[in-house]
């Protein structure tokens, strides 16, 4: 499917992290406070656990421990779900770059999952919606999504 509700997104998530669980065991952290009202929101499939991978790849470099919140509330007409890591964090150059390559028509390699999720809100509800970056080196990442709330299965832009 291509839409699914947020929490079946989140199952996937919890199954992405208890994966890298068992390769990184206790290195990892992972907590999510989720609205009730909001786990049956429909989303995008697949747009959480790249951000969640992204998290864990990119975080872990400089860190012997990440610890990845996960959180959903409804804030209005839009749904925000953020993904937020103590991880290494970005310099503020890279985040420009980063920043600058999301509104790019054509994929950018380094980070192709934060892209992919990032387009494939913009497509399906416009540009008023899709990804935004906060980080800071050495305090960690913080990516939030923002959808329309009360989005149909089959509503397209």
């Amino acid at each position: 499917e291509q839409v699914v509700y947020l929490e079946q997104e989140l199952k996937v998530v919890q199954d992405y992290i208890y994966i890298q669980k068992m390769r990184f065991g206790n290195r990892i952290q992972y907590d999510s406070s989720v609205e009730v009202d909001a786990k049956k929101v429909r989303i995008p499939a697949f747009s959480l656990q790249p951000v969640v991978e992204n998290s864990l790849v990119h975080g872990m470099k400089d860190a012997r421990c990440i610890s990845v919140t996960i959180t959903a509330r409804q804030r209005d007409s839009a749904l925000v779900l953020c993904v937020e890591d103590n991880g290494s964090g970005i310099s503020q150059e890279k985040l420009k770059e980063l920043r600058e390559a999301l509104e790019q028509e054509d994929i950018y390699r380094e980070h192709i999952g934060l892209y992919n999720s990032h387009r494939v809100v913009r497509l399906l509800y416009g540009p008023a919606y899709g990804l935004t970056i906060e980080s800071s080196p050495g305090t960690g990442t913080r990516v939030s999504i923002t959808l329309p709330a009360d989005m149909e299965e089959d509503t397209y832009v």
